[in-house]
């Protein structure tokens, strides 16, 4: 208020602030879903700007780091060695869900389910909790159970599956 500028001017001016400010260069070499949800969030502005090219090259960053992020049995070795292991896979799936729905509001439909070179995926990430979602009990870390419903868009993942399909993944 009072500088003028209104609103995609001070959404430019104020994602330029966010790319310098020291806490959101230090998100990008982060392991944990800091750096997943600063690039969700980038993403996402660039696409209400009408940058969809710059969107594109957030969601290709994301993707190029998944590595750092799920392992090739779609576990997430950063978020099971906190506190709350459970709850920060799930948020961290939240994450990737922000970045699947702006990757196939783009067009691409297949963002989920790309392998990186050592094979992990979103869709791998998901798959993993499946069988812990269905059987809480079974979820082998310390901390919540895993209870917490997985982020909706990935809802289509699991509720097509029986209960005996999913105890086979």
């Amino acid at each position: 208020i009072g500088s003028g500028l209104v609103g995609s001017e001070m959404c430019i001016r104020d994602r330029h602030m966010a790319d310098y400010q020291q806490a959101g260069q230090a998100c990008t070499h982060v392991r944990n879903n800091h750096y997943l949800f600063y690039v969700a969030q980038c993403a996402h502005l660039a696409s209400f700007l009408g940058r969809s090219h710059e969107a594109a090259q957030w969601l290709a960053e994301a993707f190029a780091n998944m590595d750092r992020h799920i392992a090739p049995d779609g576990s997430q070795p950063e978020e099971l060695k906190r506190a709350e292991p459970w709850q920060y896979s799930v948020y961290t799936l939240q994450a990737w869900g922000y970045l699947v729905h702006l990757a196939e509001r783009m067009g691409d439909k297949n963002y989920r389910y790309r392998k990186t070179p050592a094979g992990a995926s979103i869709q791998k990430a998901v798959d993993y909790l499946l069988p812990y979602h269905a059987n809480p009990e079974t979820w082998p870390w310390q901390g919540s159970r895993a209870n917490t419903p997985l982020p909706a868009i990935f809802a289509v993942s699991y509720t097509h599956l029986t209960l005996p399909t999913i105890l086979r993944v």
